[in-house]
């Protein structure tokens, strides 16, 4: 397989603390990736990659920021085409003169894209004026500028509650070309909130299946595992970026301090979990599971494959019987996903 994108969760704390959040972080977490570490695994990823994106997420990746634009001009320097993503919650723009005054030092160091975690959570700690100075500056310097907004049932800010308060349209970033949104359009990624995390027991559930943004994306192969390499702020790799809780064991692998990013990801994609997952998804697992435990209610509809991935991977039962299958079953699952990556490789020729 040929990897082209790299994920740095630079750290788990951020400087708020919203009522709901998936991988529960906080001013409290302590774990982040400074910059010699980041700028070693990418001398190693350039050894077998072909690096066409690198992201930098959180947690608030801005509370390290130092660190973060010293491993860009790295990155830029060896690899200038490399497209530079950065996530974050804007907490930084409290003022115009400060959006721009860290806008530009993002610029001159090469970053190409800025998303803004915009929704009813974050606004209750985020002012959408400091949203405005964010989007404003870095739409102003001719960076393209998304906002990952999350939506749930009886949310109250929507796309048009953002486009009323920042005065500017803003288009769905699959109807707008790249060009557009560099040249002052403001585009959005707009997704259901999981109920995975801290808070997630606020949500109602049952309100979900009428709701205009479900999507019945849950069933058959995820098509994150195993995509992109993902460096957790723990020093550990995971097999996707998912919105499964970061305190799982399942979805964080090996050492990085100890053992070489090639070794790590060699290791990752033999492991027959992350194969099953990748190739025929957590509603497999949960078939096998709904065999062995009848009496066990799962739901009959899910948000997205990581709500189930939650359910199934926090039950220590589950977990027992899952490693059980496998012990049966790896030999068929790698077989599986060596046919499957040889049909990739000629699709892709």
């Amino acid at each position: 397989m040929i990897y082209k994108n790299l994920i740095f969760v630079v750290t788990e704390k951020c400087n708020i603390t919203c009522d709901f959040c998936g991988p529960n972080c906080s001013p409290d977490r302590k774990e982040f990736l400074d910059s010699a570490f980041m700028i070693n695994q990418w001398k190693q990823f350039l050894e077998f990659a072909l690096p066409t994106l690198v992201v930098f997420t959180g947690g608030e990746p801005f509370l390290y920021l130092d660190d973060v634009i010293e491993t860009i001009n790295k990155i830029k320097k060896d690899k200038p085409l490399t497209i530079i993503r950065i996530v974050s919650n804007g907490f930084w723009a409290s003022s115009k003169a400060r959006a721009d005054q860290i806008v530009k030092r993002l610029k001159d160091a090469g970053v190409d894209e800025l998303n803004f975690s915009v929704d009813d959570f974050h606004q209750k700690f985020i002012s959408i004026d400091t949203i405005k100075n964010a989007v404003n500056s870095s739409l102003e310097c001719g960076i393209y500028t998304l906002l990952a907004h999350k939506t749930f049932p009886k949310a109250n800010n929507t796309i048009s509650y953002y486009e009323k308060e920042l005065e500017r349209k803003i288009v769905d970033y699959r109807l707008c070309s790249r060009d557009d949104a560099k040249n002052g359009q403001l585009v959005h990624s707009s997704s259901n909130t999981i109920p995975i995390g801290r808070g997630s027991d606020s949500i109602e559930y049952e309100q979900w299946v009428d709701h205009p943004h479900f999507i019945n994306s849950w069933k058959g192969p995820c098509d994150q595992v195993l995509k992109s390499i993902v460096i957790g702020a723990d020093k550990k790799i995971s097999p996707c970026c998912g919105l499964v809780e970061r305190e799982l064991k399942m979805f964080h692998h090996g050492n990085l301090v100890k053992d070489s990013l090639q070794v790590n990801i060699e290791a990752a994609n033999i492991s027959a979990i992350y194969n099953w997952l990748a190739l025929e998804g957590p509603s497999s697992i949960k078939e096998m599971l709904a065999e062995k435990f009848p009496t066990y209610k799962f739901k009959e509809r899910y948000v997205q494959n990581c709500h189930l991935c939650q359910e199934i991977f926090s039950n220590p039962v589950f977990c027992a019987a899952v490693k059980d299958d496998l012990i049966q079953n790896k030999t068929a699952l790698l077989f599986k996903r060596s046919l499957h990556e040889a049909k990739r490789a000629a699709d892709e020729a």
